[in-house]
């Protein structure tokens, strides 16, 4: 009796655990589907915006160059800028910490 009274023990904690390691890994996949969702959002969402020859000039920056506007005063003049020598140079100023 002692046998079968350890073994459905075991049977019903062993199923427990199972049912627990479901729910967890569920939960877990949930959270990863609505922050994929969220990312996919905002990338779509996001436009460069790079700055004109005029303000490349008053910058003394060459006017050949791709630069990229990050940050802007209130009065609309670039703070902060980037040079782009490749589309994957650009960011999401929004993402930048």
């Amino acid at each position: 009796m002692n046998k079968k009274k350890i073994i459905a023990t075991l049977v019903i904690g062993l199923i427990i655990l199972l049912i627990l390691f479901f729910a967890i890994v569920l939960i877990q996949k949930n959270r990863q589907a609505k922050i994929d969702k969220n990312l996919d959002l905002t990338s779509k969402t996001f436009t460069p915006e790079f700055l004109s020859n005029e303000e490349k000039t008053a910058l003394d920056v060459p006017t050949s160059l791709k630069i990229q506007a990050i940050t802007r005063n209130q009065s609309g003049e670039v703070m902060v800028y980037k040079i782009i020598r490749d589309d994957s140079d650009i960011v999401n100023p929004k993402k930048i910490n």
